[in-house]
């Protein structure tokens, strides 16, 4: 199938090219065609980022108004900057996949985050600060999915064992998590909220900065790997541009908590029906993630995403992110909070299950290979279940990983 696109994909290469020299940048990208989900046929221009001479230089290639620039030359085919395995703009050659309307919030997996789906698929990324979901920043139109989606990272924050702090001032989106065991401190009014965020959140970032001078860890991250088991933070705020007018204060505390995320692992989801530049200005660096559902204000939107498509989103639930494109968003409550389990495919709990019998524990390649698996996917095995946790290196035992 993918051949027959391969006219198109020269014409587009073309058409690349002449806009880096245009734009008077000097690299030139290889050109790869390949099948993503659901049978779309893509073209990847892959940079060699050694190439580029300077370091600030490739902010050049990321630029989004130059990607916006390439869509609109080729009439609107959708480009997505990936750089996660290297820098690379991704061309959609086939026709664009309808995304459903609707999708349910799937069983959790330990160690992931299901966002939704997107134009190549399911979006799944971590917690990590790291290339997963970081902080995040949400704005929407009222009705258009971002309580939905809020409940959705608050349910799986919950199934991974993260404790909150939740500033809901409406009341509305998080009622039913009020005495959680997990909740540390809930506000429901403007002046809880300005409370919990200015005394409750503040001191447990205090507590976590004594416990990481007392133990000289420098992240969380090498906290977790040594057997600790400190939880995430996530800081979930409603309706933000609406308490932040009125407390500054409290915009300080919550920028100062969306820097100290990445080393003391604190996730700070800040959402809204509005932001400008100066609400959203001095944040907008430190939100790794940023989704935007349908919203009409063009200065806001290219603020938060690069672009003007949430002013074209029509259906409740899809949003346009600045790193996945255009998505819709899994539908979830909190209505129903049971026990989610283990956090396990059937797959990994055979897998788990024969390692601590026959392996005492041990994700070896050697005991990985017993279990009929290949040496490329016993690498990718163990890069994912030590990003997630279910691994972690011990030391004791020549840094072999062992099972959590």
């Amino acid at each position: 199938m993918i051949t027959s696109y391969r006219p198109q994909a020269l014409l587009i290469a073309a058409k690349i090219n002449t806009l880096l020299r245009q734009q008077g940048l000097r690299v030139r990208p290889a050109f790869e065609m390949w099948t993503g989900a659901r049978e779309t046929a893509w073209l990847s221009a892959v940079f060699d980022s050694q190439a580029i001479e300077k370091p600030e230089r490739q902010a050049s290639y990321e630029d989004r108004q130059l990607l916006h620039h390439l869509s609109t030359n080729l009439k609107g085919l959708p480009v997505i900057l990936a750089n996660h395995n290297g820098l690379r703009w991704c061309i959609l050659l086939s026709r664009l996949p309808a995304l459903p309307a609707i999708i349910p919030l799937p069983p959790w997996e330990k160690g992931r985050v299901y966002l939704g789906v997107g134009l190549a698929g399911p979006v799944i990324t971590t917690w990590d600060h790291a290339g997963g979901l970081g902080n995040v920043l949400v704005a929407s139109m009222k009705r258009q999915g971002k309580s939905t989606l809020l409940r959705s990272l608050a349910r799986q924050a919950l199934a991974e064992g993260h404790v909150l702090i939740v500033a809901d001032h409406q009341g509305l989106t998080f009622w039913n998590l009020r005495g959680h065991p997990q909740v540390l401190a809930f506000g429901d009014t403007p002046d809880t909220c300005r409370q919990i965020l200015t005394g409750a959140l503040r001191a447990e970032i205090d507590r976590r900065a004594a416990l990481f001078r007392q133990t000289g860890i420098d992240k969380i991250e090498t906290l977790h790997a040594q057997g600790d088991k400190l939880p995430r933070l996530v800081v979930l705020v409603d309706e933000y541009y609406d308490l932040a007018q009125t407390n500054p204060d409290l915009a300080a505390a919550v920028h100062n908590a969306a820097l100290s995320g990445p080393k003391y692992g604190l996730h700070v989801v800040v959402a809204g029906h509005y932001f400008d530049e100066k609400s959203v200005g001095k944040l907008k660096g430190q939100f790794e993630t940023r989704i935007c559902f349908r919203f009409m204000d063009a200065p806001a939107a290219r603020l938060l995403v690069g672009n003007d498509a949430p002013l074209r989103i029509r259906l409740p639930g899809r949003a346009m992110t600045n790193r996945w494109g255009l998505i819709q968003t899994c539908a979830a409550s909190l209505d129903d909070i049971q026990d989610p389990g283990d956090g396990l495919t059937a797959h990994e709990r055979i897998f788990l299950v024969r390692l601590k019998t026959e392996a005492d524990g041990l994700a070896t390649y050697q005991a990985l290979k017993t279990l009929g698996l290949s040496r490329s996917e016993i690498e990718t095995l163990r890069t994912d279940w030590l990003r997630r946790g279910l691994v972690r290196v011990d030391k004791a035992r020549g840094n072999a990983l062992r099972l959590v």
